[in-house]
């Protein structure tokens, strides 16, 4: 159960960081 629950973490925390960059990216361009 613990390793779901930091697998998970970690696939949201990546999940946010490509929306992070691809947010950042439309707002340079």
């Amino acid at each position: 159960m613990r390793k779901l629950e930091i697998h998970s973490t970690i696939e949201l925390v990546s999940n946010a960081a490509k929306i992070g960059l691809i947010d950042m990216d439309l707002r340079i361009k």
